[in-house]
């Protein structure tokens, strides 16, 4: 039996369903997945596998020191539910789940876990937390990696050990949409996610305030109320807030999009720099070009400036007309084969990913 590790809620467990998805297409149902339901709700799973929750609600906003002994808690749930089931595998979802279990995945399950190592957390702060994660990913089956960007923060070399595992739920292999261009002004630059950075957006949005040629809108909660006093104060007509939203409106918000903003600070924020953010994925399906930083892995790893261009915001002056004459030079035809060109690598990482997955399972 093969046990799959989360640490939060069901719901919450993001990309989940991309492993389940693989199992159960496979008619393999001999697995369980434990989680901790913090929210205290009736859960509603969508694999074939039994799940096992840990009941204990947990406020996620409370200050972690108060959240100390409720992680414990789960700690020694993990720890015994994983000896009582005796499961053969292990797949760990993200380090909050592999460092409680670190004593085991380095021991009993040593070369039998799945580690899906998602983000750049503590490692650049803390050195014993950093080895800690770099002793798991040698002790692994092999280490699902959400960007290869974080290899070289990590100091690692890249390996059959190391596979992408790009941030889509779904395997990635043809969009229905096509390209629209449309040159009439305004170009409709959007950005929706966790609204992050507000002392960079307020210069990202300086570069084109009441420029006649551009709207810019921001979808998503976080931050977004700072930038906004801040362009309202600037008097900026052409840039607008929505706060919330709920993910069945990206479609809408795609439908009304020129360009997606995906432009991050990274020089103090490593992990920035280093992730394929969601809203590349995003891009691909929609086929809406990006805007994104020079010098960033998913800058490397698109590398096409017919579907992206690269700024410099802090470094560069007339940023507003390097978009506008980008803009203006592409074609519909030209940007749905260069897309098509990056889902299909996408695609072919999946690939992998999966084939990796099913020589682990079946192994």
């Amino acid at each position: 039996m093969i046990g799959i590790i989360g640490f939060n809620d069901l719901h919450l467990l993001q990309f989940l369903n991309k492993y389940t998805n693989i199992l159960d297409k496979n008619g393999i149902t001999d697995y369980e997945v434990i989680f901790w339901n913090r929210s205290a709700v009736d859960y509603k799973k969508s694999f074939e596998g039994q799940a096992i929750a840990y009941d204990v609600p947990l406020d996620t906003y409370l200050p972690f020191h108060k959240k100390i002994f409720a992680f414990m808690g789960y700690k020694r749930f993990l720890n015994k539910t994983i000896k009582s089931r005796k499961y053969d595998k292990l797949i760990i979802l993200t380090s909050q789940s592999a460092i409680p279990l670190y004593k085991q995945l380095n021991g009993k399950y040593r070369n039998r876990f799945v580690y899906d190592y998602r983000d750049i957390t503590k490692e650049t702060e803390s050195k014993i937390y950093r080895r800690m994660v770099l002793n798991l990913i040698n002790a692994s089956y092999c280490t699902m990696m959400s960007s290869l960007g974080f290899l070289e923060e990590l100091g690692i070399p890249r390996d059959n050990h190391i596979i992408l595992a790009h941030n889509t739920q779904k395997i990635c292999s043809h969009s229905d949409y096509f390209p629209s261009i449309s040159y009439d002004s305004p170009i409709r630059i959007t950005f929706w996610g966790m609204v992050r950075q507000p002392e960079f957006n307020c210069m990202f949005c300086d570069a084109f305030g009441n420029d006649a040629r551009f709207s810019i809108t921001y979808h998503g909660e976080g931050f977004y109320k700072h930038i906004q006093e801040y362009c309202e104060g600037k008097g900026y007509k052409n840039i607008s807030f929505t706060g919330r939203y709920t993910m069945d409106q990206i479609p809408s918000f795609a439908e009304n999009t020129d360009i997606i903003h995906c432009v991050y600070e990274y020089r103090n924020d490593v992990r920035m720099k280093t992730a394929l953010q969601v809203k590349l994925y995003d891009a691909i399906k929609y086929r809406k070009p990006l805007l994104l930083n020079k010098g960033s892995y998913v800058s490397e790893y698109v590398n096409n400036e017919t579907i992206a261009l690269s700024l410099d915001v802090e470094g560069e002056k007339n940023i507003a007309d390097e978009v506008y004459n980008w803009f203006c030079g592409l074609h519909s035809d030209a940007l749905d084969k260069s897309f098509g060109v990056l889902e299909k690598k996408v695609y072919q990482d999946d690939m992998i990913f999966e084939n990796k997955l099913y020589e682990f399972i079946k192994g």
